[in-house]
């Protein structure tokens, strides 16, 4: 899955998985660029909308802020659209090596920031590591 943005991440399982799509152009529009013609993918997480780049996220967390299962928003590079996405549970691996090695010292801390890039509106509801080599930091959403 391309959602990755953290480089460490071993595993990533949801449940109850839909989306709502949504053009750039509508994208770009909330965010107040009027008219947008020059619009196209600036990374993994931005649009960028005539020149002004945004977080994709920022854009469903606030159109979805209201609903409990609103989880990450991604990328459809095919149909040039943003897709918010919806799951009732999202378990996350990351193992903790190199920069991410600190993440296993506090696992709650750790996946309560790491929430709002894979599963925003859930709620954590277990955290812990898992005493292999490298660690493996888990977290349990829902």
């Amino acid at each position: 899955m391309h959602l990755f943005s953290f480089a460490n991440i071993e595993s990533f399982k949801t449940t109850g998985l839909s989306k709502e799509s949504f053009s750039f152009s509508d994208v770009c529009s909330h965010f107040k660029v009027k008219d947008p013609l020059l619009i196209s993918r600036a990374s993994k997480r931005k649009i960028d909308c005539m020149g002004r780049s945004f977080f994709i996220s920022n854009f469903c967390a606030h159109k979805f802020k209201s609903s409990k299962n609103y989880s990450y928003a991604e990328f459809d590079a095919v149909e040039k659209k943003v897709n918010c996405m919806f799951a009732t549970s999202v378990i996350l691996e990351l193992s903790c090596s190199g920069k991410f090695k600190k993440f296993c010292d506090l696992p709650n801390k750790a996946c309560l920031d790491i929430k709002k890039i894979y599963a925003s509106n859930l709620t954590l509801v277990r955290s812990y590591t898992l005493e292999k080599m490298p660690p493996i930091l888990k977290c349990l959403y829902k």
